[in-house]
């Protein structure tokens, strides 16, 4: 089942970054509105952790839709 906002998130996430299919911790930073410290700690977490591929020892990449899924799980829980 379709988590509530994933395609809300999804587009937002597509307009900001027409064409791409992923997004580097900086870019998910902006989108999220935090600093991109945050971003790489939360990429770490044992518990809902920010999905994320390592393409390589110096770069990641974080999906655009896993994001805009992850994104629907916070929001989801903090909503009342």
């Amino acid at each position: 089942m379709e988590k509530p906002n994933y395609r809300e998130n999804l587009e937002t996430i597509r307009e900001l970054f027409p064409g791409r299919i992923s997004i580097s911790p900086h870019e998910a930073a902006a989108v999220l509105g935090v600093n991109v410290k945050t971003v790489y700690e939360s990429m770490k977490r044992r518990n809902n952790p920010i999905p994320s591929i390592m393409v390589n020892k110096k770069r990641t990449a974080i999906p655009i839709a896993a994001l805009a899924k992850w994104m629907s799980s916070i929001t989801h829980h903090l909503a009342p």
